[in-house]
């Protein structure tokens, strides 16, 4: 069943937030990071103090008259009194009241809510799985995501910034462009934090693959020696560094000094260029955070098999999906299956053992015996005998 088609009333309701929450996720792309419950509330804060300066701005400019902005007096009340409108069949004085009141209240000052429950990214779900990795969700569990606001002030001349970054890009002079080395903190960062498709706080099988040592050991020696065992080692000790690669700790605004020395300023720059990229800075050239995802598409294509697709999103191995989907097949076989089209299951009488190998002696005639033995193996295949152990009880 497609829930997407044929979900109505409330649960429409649930799906569509639960819909508007994946693609908050999915705004990662554009520089944002997961977040911590003080980190969240801090950019709840600063967004709350925009809004308000925008709307001083609003009233300054407009007159306050003009129903056309929800920011002068009259448009205050307008947007105010559409609820009221629809979703009362009367209108009396008190709610006209109430909501020039309120309207007074929100033109008059600087009462911002900006706590725990008062705006979707400051209203957290219980979320084991973000918990685990210091991150937050919504009440769906999808990952809450906001910018780092101790970087809203730095300018793209301060040198920790330029250092930080310039350790982490080549400059190509054949078009005098900076191109994101493919083994940096900030290419893995942009791969495995912002273009990121498993649930985080799952170790992703994938990323931990990627990030292993491809037979480094065979390729030193030249040879294959016994060495499953060495890889199996080495892979081990990789797999345990790259953790928190693979479960997304490391894409995670929570303050630590990896965070607050080196990821902030790749969070920075992502969400740097692509708002230079869309006021119009990279018209001649290429985003460098485009050109490498680009890049990194190249020489990792998707795979958009089943298999493939299944083991992306959710992060298994491709082996395990491969086997997720069988047993969904096997489970689907046993769930539509019919048992009246078996022959077994049909009135026929099924012979016995004794009756089988009686007419088997029977089929031995002179001119059967001259056959060849192909022939005789056909015939005798046929009959197939076997103990019946179906009812056989291992209990005892």
């Amino acid at each position: 069943v497609n829930t997407a088609i044929t979900v109505i009333g409330k649960p429409f309701g649930e799906t569509l937030m639960n819909g508007f929450g994946l693609n908050m996720m999915l705004s990662m792309k554009s520089g944002l990071s997961l977040t911590t419950q003080t980190t969240a509330t801090q950019h709840n804060k600063l967004t709350n103090e925009v809004l308000a300066l925008n709307a001083e701005v609003d009233r300054m400019k407009l007159s306050p008259f003009d129903i056309t902005n929800k920011n002068t007096f009259f448009g205050s009340i307008a947007y105010n009194l559409l609820p009221t409108f629809t979703t009362s069949k009367i209108f009396g004085v008190t709610p006209f009241l109430r909501t020039v009141s309120k309207s007074i209240t929100s033109l008059s000052g600087k009462a911002l809510a900006d706590g725990p429950n008062t705006s979707y990214i400051t209203t957290f779900g219980d979320c084991p799985a973000l918990e685990s990795i210091g991150a937050v969700g919504d009440i769906y569990c999808n990952p809450i995501t906001t910018i780092d606001t101790s970087t809203i002030s730095l300018s793209p001349e301060d040198p920790t910034y330029q250092n930080a970054i310039n350790s982490q890009v080549t400059h190509n002079g054949s078009n005098d462009s900076y191109e994101i080395k493919d083994d940096s903190n900030l290419a893995k960062y942009i791969t495995y934090c912002n273009s990121r498709t498993s649930p985080f706080g799952v170790a992703d099988a994938g990323i931990l693959s990627s990030l292993q040592t491809n037979n480094s050991v065979i390729n030193a020696l030249g040879y294959v020696p016994i060495i499953g065992d060495v890889v199996s080692i080495l892979h081990a000790t990789e797999d345990l560094s790259n953790l928190d690669w693979a479960t997304g700790k490391k894409c995670v605004n929570d303050g630590r000094e990896e965070w607050n020395n080196e990821f902030r300023y790749y969070q920075r720059y992502v969400e740097d260029q692509r708002l230079l990229e869309q006021m119009g800075a990279y018209e001649g050239s290429q985003n460098p955070v485009t050109a490498y995802e680009e890049r990194y598409e190249k020489t990792h294509p998707l795979d958009n098999s089943p298999s493939g697709y299944l083991a992306r999103v959710t992060g298994m191995t491709k082996d395990d999906a491969n086997l997720v989907i069988a047993l969904a097949g096997y489970s689907d076989f046993l769930e539509n299956y019919d048992a009246g089209t078996r022959i077994a299951m049909e009135d026929t009488p099924v012979p016995t053992g004794q009756e089988i190998a009686a007419t088997i002696k029977a089929d031995l005639t002179p001119e059967f015996a001259k056959s060849s033995s192909e022939q005789r193996l056909i015939a005798h295949n046929q009959y197939i005998i076997y103990a019946d152990v179906r009812n056989r009880s291992y209990a005892a």
